[in-house]
Protein backbone atom coordinates (compact mmCIF):
# COMPACT_ATOMS: atom_id res chain seq x y z
CA UNK A 1 0.00 0.00 0.00
CA UNK A 2 2.82 2.41 0.87
CA UNK A 3 4.48 1.70 -2.49
CA UNK A 4 1.24 2.51 -4.33
CA UNK A 5 0.83 5.78 -2.42
CA UNK A 6 4.47 6.71 -3.03
CA UNK A 7 4.06 5.88 -6.73
CA UNK A 8 0.95 8.08 -6.98
CA UNK A 9 2.74 11.02 -5.32
CA UNK A 10 5.76 10.59 -7.63
CA UNK A 11 3.42 10.53 -10.64
CA UNK A 12 1.78 13.79 -9.58
CA UNK A 13 5.16 15.43 -9.08
CA UNK A 14 6.35 14.21 -12.49
CA UNK A 15 3.24 15.56 -14.23
CA UNK A 16 3.43 18.95 -12.54
CA UNK A 17 7.12 19.32 -13.34
CA UNK A 18 6.46 18.87 -17.08
CA UNK A 19 3.92 21.68 -17.27
CA UNK A 20 5.45 24.22 -19.63
CA UNK A 21 4.97 27.97 -19.84
CA UNK A 22 1.71 28.99 -21.46
CA UNK A 23 -0.15 25.87 -20.32
CA UNK A 24 -3.77 26.61 -19.39
CA UNK A 25 -4.75 25.09 -16.03
CA UNK A 26 -8.46 24.75 -15.19
CA UNK A 27 -9.78 24.50 -11.62
CA UNK A 28 -13.20 23.59 -10.25
CA UNK A 29 -14.19 24.40 -6.65
CA UNK A 30 -17.37 23.30 -4.86
CA UNK A 31 -19.41 26.40 -3.99
CA UNK A 32 -20.49 24.95 -0.65
CA UNK A 33 -16.95 23.95 0.29
CA UNK A 34 -15.90 20.37 0.70
CA UNK A 35 -18.00 17.73 2.36
CA UNK A 36 -16.11 15.31 4.61
CA UNK A 37 -14.63 12.45 2.60
CA UNK A 38 -14.57 14.25 -0.78
CA UNK A 39 -12.05 16.52 -2.47
CA UNK A 40 -13.16 20.16 -2.25
CA UNK A 41 -11.45 21.20 -5.50
CA UNK A 42 -10.10 19.68 -8.73
CA UNK A 43 -7.25 20.87 -10.92
CA UNK A 44 -7.03 19.90 -14.61
CA UNK A 45 -3.59 19.76 -16.27
CA UNK A 46 -3.47 18.96 -20.02
CA UNK A 47 -1.56 15.77 -20.89
CA UNK A 48 -2.25 15.90 -24.64
CA UNK A 49 -5.12 16.99 -26.91
CA UNK A 50 -7.48 14.24 -25.69
CA UNK A 51 -6.67 13.81 -21.99
CA UNK A 52 -6.22 15.95 -18.89
CA UNK A 53 -4.74 14.92 -15.55
CA UNK A 54 -7.20 15.51 -12.69
CA UNK A 55 -5.86 16.14 -9.20
CA UNK A 56 -7.50 17.28 -6.00
CA UNK A 57 -6.82 17.56 -2.31
CA UNK A 58 -8.87 18.14 0.80
CA UNK A 59 -8.11 18.03 4.49
CA UNK A 60 -10.35 17.41 7.50
CA UNK A 61 -9.17 19.05 10.70
CA UNK A 62 -10.73 17.76 13.89
CA UNK A 63 -10.42 18.34 17.62
CA UNK A 64 -7.40 17.11 19.56
CA UNK A 65 -9.20 13.83 20.38
CA UNK A 66 -9.76 12.97 16.71
CA UNK A 67 -6.89 12.73 14.20
CA UNK A 68 -6.80 14.88 11.08
CA UNK A 69 -6.85 13.31 7.63
CA UNK A 70 -6.07 14.31 4.06
CA UNK A 71 -7.85 13.11 0.95
CA UNK A 72 -6.10 13.05 -2.45
CA UNK A 73 -7.96 12.63 -5.73
CA UNK A 74 -6.08 11.41 -8.83
CA UNK A 75 -7.58 10.70 -12.22
CA UNK A 76 -7.97 11.53 -15.87
CA UNK A 77 -10.44 13.65 -17.83
CA UNK A 78 -11.40 12.23 -21.23
CA UNK A 79 -14.25 11.99 -23.72
CA UNK A 80 -16.35 8.89 -22.98
CA UNK A 81 -18.79 7.39 -25.51
CA UNK A 82 -22.11 8.12 -23.76
CA UNK A 83 -21.26 10.86 -21.23
CA UNK A 84 -18.85 12.97 -23.26
CA UNK A 85 -16.15 14.88 -21.36
CA UNK A 86 -15.98 13.18 -17.91
CA UNK A 87 -13.59 12.50 -15.02
CA UNK A 88 -12.48 9.00 -14.00
CA UNK A 89 -10.75 9.15 -10.63
CA UNK A 90 -9.70 7.39 -7.47
CA UNK A 91 -9.61 8.90 -3.98
CA UNK A 92 -7.11 7.96 -1.28
CA UNK A 93 -7.31 8.98 2.37
CA UNK A 94 -4.24 9.54 4.53
CA UNK A 95 -4.32 9.96 8.30
CA UNK A 96 -4.66 7.42 11.09
CA UNK A 97 -5.54 4.88 8.35
CA UNK A 98 -4.06 5.11 4.84
CA UNK A 99 -6.33 3.59 2.21
CA UNK A 100 -7.78 3.99 -1.25
CA UNK A 101 -11.47 4.72 -0.71
CA UNK A 102 -13.33 4.98 -4.00
CA UNK A 103 -13.16 4.79 -7.76
CA UNK A 104 -15.54 7.23 -9.38
CA UNK A 105 -16.92 8.79 -12.51
CA UNK A 106 -18.15 12.39 -12.61
CA UNK A 107 -19.38 14.89 -15.18
CA UNK A 108 -19.51 18.68 -15.05
CA UNK A 109 -21.49 21.27 -16.95
CA UNK A 110 -20.18 24.83 -16.76
CA UNK A 111 -21.00 28.12 -18.48
CA UNK A 112 -18.41 30.84 -18.91
CA UNK A 113 -19.03 34.17 -17.16
CA UNK A 114 -15.76 35.63 -18.43
CA UNK A 115 -12.81 34.12 -20.29
CA UNK A 116 -11.34 32.93 -16.96
CA UNK A 117 -14.37 32.34 -14.67
CA UNK A 118 -17.24 29.88 -15.09
CA UNK A 119 -20.13 28.52 -13.00
CA UNK A 120 -22.11 25.31 -13.24
CA UNK A 121 -22.81 21.95 -11.62
CA UNK A 122 -20.81 18.79 -11.13
CA UNK A 123 -22.54 15.43 -10.86
CA UNK A 124 -21.01 12.25 -9.54
CA UNK A 125 -22.35 9.61 -11.91
CA UNK A 126 -20.93 6.50 -10.23
CA UNK A 127 -18.90 5.84 -7.11
CA UNK A 128 -17.58 2.40 -6.10
CA UNK A 129 -16.11 1.76 -2.64
CA UNK A 130 -12.84 -0.16 -2.79
CA UNK A 131 -11.88 -0.07 0.88
CA UNK A 132 -13.90 -3.12 1.87
CA UNK A 133 -17.27 -1.33 2.16
CA UNK A 134 -18.75 -2.98 -0.97
CA UNK A 135 -20.62 0.26 -1.69
CA UNK A 136 -21.85 1.25 -5.15
CA UNK A 137 -23.61 4.60 -5.50
CA UNK A 138 -25.32 5.72 -8.70
CA UNK A 139 -25.83 9.50 -9.00
CA UNK A 140 -24.81 10.12 -5.36
CA UNK A 141 -24.52 13.93 -5.60
CA UNK A 142 -24.96 17.07 -7.67
CA UNK A 143 -22.90 20.05 -6.50
CA UNK A 144 -22.81 23.68 -7.67
CA UNK A 145 -19.27 24.64 -8.71
CA UNK A 146 -17.28 27.68 -9.72
CA UNK A 147 -14.35 27.35 -12.08
CA UNK A 148 -11.38 29.49 -12.91
CA UNK A 149 -8.51 29.21 -15.38
CA UNK A 150 -4.98 30.54 -15.40
CA UNK A 151 -1.90 30.15 -17.56
CA UNK A 152 1.42 28.96 -16.16
CA UNK A 153 4.03 31.68 -16.60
Amino acid sequence: MKKAILGAVCGVLALTSVVSAGTKVDNIVNLGGGTPGTASAKMYLPINDDFKFVGGISSDVYTKNTPSSTLILLGVNADLPVLGNSDIYTEAKFGSVNEFQTIGLSKKWVSKLTDKISVGVQMKVLEVGINGTNKVAILPSITPVIGFSFEVL
